[in-house]
């Protein structure tokens, strides 16, 4: 099977005329124009050519209108059709066919063109100065201003407040140069109700006893206990005798019912005799 391929070549139309300065905003006594230029050295002839701004058409060139090979530049007045603030200009040949169209969207000011540069160029630009009928003149130089550096503000540090310590119990005493460790003391000591927290001499902690000195409330408990506790020591001191007039008394029992079984055994062998 083969397959063919065709290939189709449209004409490309090399523009050799184009809008080259247009002068939108005139003085007074004077009118608005626009500059052609042609970009090759043959002749052309414009018989019949348009030029439309954005309402229509401006102007028709005559017939027999020609763009000789010796001359490169034809200007064209629009009768002040051309908006100041913003317009469009078009230029079609004599079937219509767009050659070259330029658009503005604000005014440059009275007497100031907008054109190529260099002519026949593809950049626009505000000329130096109006030129018809005459090479262009350079873009006015646009002002670059240095950007200001916007100050940046430090932060200044936060204050950080410092947490407060909370007071623990204290468990040491403090006295003079050393630290005196407090114990419990226990309640069921009777010589712990006279101990109290001794002086230091500087060389280590010392515990006196004081008979007018109470620790931790326990002075007055000894105080109303005093009757209690020698009723104890009493008693513990007769626990002794007791016991030993008991063991005593079992003694004396024991041999007593010794004594009577040795008798009784004895009556018992005469009577078998």
């Amino acid at each position: 099977m083969t397959v063919f391929f065709f290939t189709f070549f449209s004409p490309v139309l090399a523009i050799s005329v184009v809008i080259n300065e247009i002068l939108p905003h005139p003085s007074s006594e004077n009118s608005d124009w626009i500059e052609l230029y042609k970009t090759d050295s043959a002749e052309i002839d414009m018989s019949s050519w348009k030029i439309e701004d954005s309402t229509g058409v401006v102007k028709t060139l005559a017939e027999g209108t020609k763009f000789a090979s010796s001359s490169s530049f034809m200007q064209f007045s629009l009768s002040n059709r051309l908006n100041n603030g913003g317009d469009g200009v078009k230029l079609k040949d004599e079937n219509g066919v767009l050659v070259d169209e330029k658009s503005y969207n604000q005014d440059p000011g009275i007497g100031i063109s907008l054109g190529r540069y260099p002519d026949g160029a593809d950049f626009w630009g505000i000329l130096v100065s109006a030129s018809p009928n005459s090479p262009n003149s350079d873009f006015v130089p646009t002002s670059t201003s240095t950007p200001t550096p916007t100050p940046t503000s430090t932060p200044l540090p936060k204050p950080t407040s410092k947490p407060t310590a909370t007071p623990k119990p204290s468990e040491m005493v403090k006295t003079q140069e050393k630290e005196v460790v407090l114990q419990p003391l226990s309640t069921n000591n009777p010589a712990a109700s006279n101990l109290s927290v001794g002086k230091s001499s500087g060389s280590g902690n010392i515990l006196e006893t004081d008979d007018n000195l109470s620790i931790l409330g326990e002075n007055d408990e000894a105080t109303d206990n005093s009757g209690m506790k020698e009723a104890s020591e009493d008693a513990r001191e007769t626990k002794p005798l007791s016991a030993g007039f008991l063991i005593i008394g079992l003694i004396i029992v024991g041999c007593a019912m010794l004594g009577v079984s040795v008798f009784l055994s004895l009556r018992e062998a005469k009577r078998v005799k």
